[in-house]
């Protein structure tokens, strides 16, 4: 055992198994933290020409802002006619850029599933996971590249406008529908990596959990968001550049939380139809059956 792992994980006496998912993203975030870090760095490449091109389109724009004469009567105008028009062509873009950092995802959250449920993971299953699933995360991709899209443009677009009942009613459609595009994401994702499913049945699956678990989804959505929710307080493009160095550490331990949370959901309904087998995978069994029960409760 390495000094690292004694350190960590705590000597050389075997570490009992934990008994709750909560214990389990402890456990395992602390004993695969560099595999983790890793993934984590594998995966911010995929997301590198996201960064690249978000943080060129914020220059140009605050650049064809600063040259505009600041006395000039359509100064206001000119302003929204060039927050709109980089909008629609900046989250344009990203939809092709988003299902390139989707095919990223395949890899990691194949990857994780495996430390999740307390199998041994190497660096091998993150790219077997981009071959066995990376079509269905590049269509998940693709309709979260155009829910980006919808909120982006229309926070762009309602940001020129009056504010009044029908840009408030807008302004919380947009809001909703990415919210629940991101919820119902993390859904398709762990299912189709943790079961052998049909497209279909897989989608009709996320819809169920998205909703009947809306409560616990909103927060678990929250706190995997509120490190990227918290960029937004650095100006930018300096928030860019704390995205990217804060994604080597986010993205190997924000999969790992949500398929501790999935797991958790899944033990108390699809895993119990299974068999006793499926049930509290990772955890200690003396003790996986009462959480799963209480993950049951409300389910489909």
């Amino acid at each position: 055992m390495s000094l690292f792992d004694k350190i960590m994980i705590g000597g050389d006496k075997e570490t009992p198994l934990p008994d709750t998912r909560f214990k389990a993203f402890l456990r395992y975030g602390r004993e695969y933290f560099g595999r983790l870090v890793l993934f984590g760095v594998i995966t911010s490449l995929f997301l590198a020409p996201s960064i690249a091109w978000l943080f060129v389109m914020n220059y140009g724009r605050l650049s064809a802002i600063s040259a505009i004469d600041a006395t000039a009567a359509d100064y206001a105008t000119q302003i929204n006619a060039i927050r709109l028009s980089y909008a629609l062509t900046t989250y344009a873009v990203m939809i092709p850029l988003t299902v390139l950092f989707f095919i990223g995802l395949s890899g990691l959250f194949s990857a994780v599933k495996r430390i999740s449920q307390g199998d041994a993971c190497r660096i091998s299953h993150y790219f077997k996971g981009v071959r066995e699933n990376g079509l269905r995360f590049v269509l998940m991709g693709a309709v979260f590249g155009v829910s980006l899209f919808f909120v982006s443009y229309n926070v762009a677009y309602l940001s020129t406008v009056t504010v009044n009942a029908g840009t408030a009613a807008l302004f919380a459609v947009t809001v909703l529908q990415f919210v629940f595009c991101g919820i119902f994401a993390c859904w398709f994702m762990t299912g189709v990596t943790l079961y052998e499913v049909g497209l279909m049945q897989a989608i009709k699956n996320s819809f169920r959990l998205t909703f009947a678990k809306l409560f616990k989804n909103l927060i678990m959505y929250a706190a995997v968001a509120a490190p990227v929710i918290a960029t937004v307080a650095v100006p930018s493009p300096f928030n860019l550049l704390v995205m990217t160095a804060g994604a080597f550490l986010y993205f190997g331990f924000a999969a790992l939380g949500v398929f501790c949370y999935a797991n958790y959901v899944y033990d108390g309904t699809l895993n119990k139809t299974l068999g006793k087998d499926f049930v509290g995978r990772g955890l200690n069994k003396n003790t996986a059956t009462a959480d799963a029960e209480s993950a049951g409760e409300g389910a489909v």
